[in-house]
């Protein structure tokens, strides 16, 4: 059944997120693909996933998601980067744009952590007692093996969790104490090289604008010239599979709905099938200034739906439900802030932080109910914002608990009770009148936001390439990279790279390797270091 040599090789790829897109890319970049032989399918009207954005400054702008990255740890997004033109200057990449612009604009945060009386307190010092440091280096020593299904706070005891360590570690990366071991020991040991600077967050970078419009628009761009075809408003449901080549089974058809109408698309052999299995934005919801987010009930999305489905008998392809049957412990809760003119927050926050917009990287309040984190970009961060308009993000990681000063659960908040309790926890609470009339506090709602953190075996993530499968990958949050970190913009990235590479027999030696962090000497040296400071 093998397809004769005049036949144009097609990739297919399910979802319309950075790693379809990316694989899209390394197709035509690396593999030589005509572009008009790449069809993408998003369920959506809109291509970009979780780096999606929507609003403006009248209705109030809203991300979802603002990932942050340091050069290390992220080789495949600057790989995939380099040859993209950017956003703002054609003329060169935005892997260069986003250089020039962090030597332009440098993170050295001074006020990391808040108590609840308001003050910024020393961050240097991790706070770890000697029984913290002996559960830290247990946990890297642990076979991962041992970590099957093994939450955070199997691992480590009570004072582990009050540690400043702890504080900066959770609301930078988004952990919860009942969230994966495995998936904890893996960050640490690829982020081992951040603890001496976790305090100043000096090693983040940032792009120029929000990361869709720096890093998907002009991928998507990119695809368009090449004649990528993206295919919007669409629901794959199910994939064909046959038994052929030697016992290997082939993805023969795909399944999809648009506008409630059926369609199946034929699969040859040498075809290539890439599907994102998962999505952490699933019945996600936006609430206002004046309404909190629905908490929606409706089935899940496509992504999910059909893993579901090509998983049910399929063990190779992992277990799904593992990540979402615990919407209280898989939620996750952003907001994003929209100022006008008359609004003088930013200002305020500048004197209070020692940080002008851009600079300062996440602060945390480490004693609120909901432990809120708020950053605030380098302005303009939407490019259609005004000059007299400033914006800034935000979101809770304990979102089902009470407030400290509102009494409720955050996720039951409308946008102005979330920007009250921030300002009784900055002490600005004088200032609440105001910057509810001059603001537009968008609330998120993502009930599965946290789901690729969810505690888990090794089997319950399908590897990039399942074992049996010719023209099959995968490629998202929840696939299975020995020793990567899920949740970041590169993990997504490098299984697309992966899955392209091995589907077209592309040297694998040319994926850019991860930072070996946990095995310099150096590196160890100063994280022990860090991690001895009180």
């Amino acid at each position: 059944m093998l397809q004769e040599n005049s036949m144009p090789r097609k990739g297919y790829l399910i979802g319309g997120g950075i790693a379809s897109l990316s694989a899209a890319v390394f197709m035509i970049r690396d593999g030589r693909i005509e572009g008009k032989n790449i069809h993408i399918f998003e369920e959506s009207s809109k291509i970009g996933g979780s780096l999606n954005i929507v609003g403006d400054n009248k209705t109030g702008y809203m991300t979802y998601f603002g990932r942050i990255f340091d050069y290390e740890q992220y080789p495949t997004l600057l790989n995939l980067l380099s040859e993209i033109p950017s956003y703002t200057s054609p003329e060169i990449s935005i892997k260069e744009d986003i250089y020039t612009f962090n030597e332009k604009v440098k993170t050295n945060g001074k006020a990391r952590l808040i108590n609840q009386t308001g003050a910024i307190i020393n961050a240097y010092g991790m706070g770890f007692n000697d029984n913290d440091r002996i559960e830290l280096m247990r946990l890297l020593a642990e076979p991962e093996i041992f970590l099957n299904k093994k939450r955070i706070d199997e691992i480590f005891s009570i004072h582990f969790f009050k540690s400043n360590f702890w504080y900066m570690w959770a609301s930078a990366f988004s952990f919860q104490a009942w969230h994966s071991a495995m998936e904890f020991r893996r960050y640490i040991k690829l982020f081992m090289h951040e603890f001496p600077r976790m305090d100043t967050q000096d090693g983040n970078k940032q792009s120029p604008y929000n990361q869709y419009e720096s890093i998907i628009v002009p991928i998507v761009n990119w695809l368009k010239t090449k004649g990528v075809q993206f295919v919007t408003n669409c629901k794959v449901t199910n994939l064909d599979f046959l038994l052929e080549l030697s016992e290997e089974q082939i993805v023969s058809a795909i399944h999809y709905e648009i506008a409630e109408k059926i369609y199946t698309e034929k699969i040859n052999v040498m075809d290539m099938v890439i599907v994102t299995n998962g999505a952490c934005t699933s019945n996600s919801s936006k609430g206002g200034m004046h309404e909190a987010p629905q908490k929606k009930v409706a089935e899940r999305n496509s992504a999910w739906r059909l893993w579901e489905t090509i998983a049910k008998n399929r063990p190779e392809f992992g277990n799904p439900d593992v990540f979402i049957s615990d919407i209280n412990l898989s939620t996750y809760e952003t907001f994003t802030v929209t100022c006008n003119k008359e609004n003088k927050f930013l200002e305020k926050l500048e004197q209070y932080t020692k940080n002008s917009p851009g600079t300062g990287g996440l602060v945390t309040l480490k004693d609120s109910n909901w432990l809120i984190s708020i950053s605030v970009p380098y302005q303009p961060y939407f490019s259609d914002q005004p000059e007299d308009v400033t914006v800034f993000c935000g979101y809770g990681l304990t979102v089902n608990k009470e407030g400290n000063y509102i009494q409720k659960k955050m996720t039951d908040c409308t946008g102005a009770e979330i920007l009250s309790e921030l300002l009784y926890h900055l002490q600005m609470d004088s200032y609440i009148n105001e910057m509810t009339e001059s603001s537009i506090c968008i609330p998120y709602l993502l009930p599965y936001g946290f789901s690729q953190f969810m505690a888990r075996s090794i089997k319950d993530r399908p590897k990039v390439r399942p074992e049996g499968y010719f023209n099959l990958a995968f490629a998202s949050q929840f696939v299975d990279i020995a020793d990567g970190a899920v949740f970041t913009v590169e993990y997504p990235i490098r299984c697309a790279m992966q899955a392209v590479y091995s589907l077209m027999d592309l040297n694998e030696d040319k994926i850019p390797p991860y930072y070996d962090a946990d095995s310099s000497l150096p590196i160890l040296f100063k994280a022990i270091k860090a991690a001895s400071n009180q």
